[in-house]
């Protein structure tokens, strides 16, 4: 739960992130903590140049499992819904280094014939996939919520998933300019912004990180929790940006896709 209250904070000072991660993954094996069974995977991938990933390559990463629990009290989730957490590598090339430790949150089926779960991403990107998950009632329709255990998972340094990304305190001034220029005059003003925002980001949250969280990195990941969550093949759901990283998973795991 430590991540939780650790993004909390962060969100309490107005910070703002955004992300994405990655990993391939073995036949898991499951054991029973508790009252809840976790699923254990050992991961493979190997990335080539600043993050990206190379899905057919072989190198092993620290094994991982999903620790689901009651979420803090703080989050106010909706009835039926549980918190949860999967690590993995910032870098894959490092898979003994350093962590990205993601949010979950978790959807439970109101049927009594369970399919499986279905993950899904809000768009963005660096949208936090708790709001969707809260309002997965009304957000998705009845037969869906009955047979799939709805599960938002937030991308490397998105949300509530740490390290985070910071990149303005105050995001009002870039958001309310105009994304689009409309002359050429408006273009100076645009690309300065544009660089301002950018050169924030690394200076506040280094390079070791923010070059870390591509789409094909977020795509890996999800393979990673896919294995962990004990499904051989993948079922997703994406809003927005969100379908994009389901078309990137699908390009790099053709055989891994429900």
């Amino acid at each position: 739960m430590q991540i939780f209250q650790r993004a909390l904070s962060l969100l309490a000072t107005g910070a703002f992130i955004a992300g994405c991660t990655a990993s391939k993954s073995t036949t898991p094996t499951t054991s029973t903590a508790g009252s809840r069974t976790v699923a254990t995977a050992t991961t493979t991938a190997r990335t080539t140049g600043s993050g990206s990933t190379d899905p057919s390559s072989v190198g092993p990463t620290t094994a991982s499992t999903i620790a689901w629990h009651t979420c803090p009290a703080s989050l106010n989730v909706a009835a039926g819904v549980d918190c949860g957490e999967f690590t993995v590598p910032i870098d894959y090339k490092n898979p003994a280094g350093p962590k990205f430790n993601l949010a979950m949150f978790r959807h439970k089926a109101i049927g009594d014939k369970v399919t499986g779960p279905l993950i899904m991403n809000p768009g963005g990107p660096g949208v936090s996939t708790l709001a969707y998950i809260n309002a997965a009632d009304g957000l998705f329709s009845t037969q869906l919520a009955d047979h799939f255990d709805i599960i938002g998972v937030d991308p490397r340094g998105v949300g509530f998933s740490t390290p985070a990304i910071n990149c303005l305190d105050n995001l009002d001034p870039f958001i309310s300019s105009d994304p689009i220029p409309r002359s050429a005059a408006a273009e100076p003003a645009f690309l300065a912004d544009t660089k301002t925002f950018a050169d924030n980001c690394l200076a506040t949250t280094g390079k070791d990180i923010l070059s870390h969280v591509s789409t094909i990195e977020a795509a890996t990941d999800m393979d990673g929790i896919r294995a962990a969550l004990g499904i051989p093949k993948l079922t997703f759901f994406g809003f927005s940006y969100g379908t994009f990283l389901g078309a990137t998973y699908a390009n790099l795991f053709p055989t891994k896709v429900r």
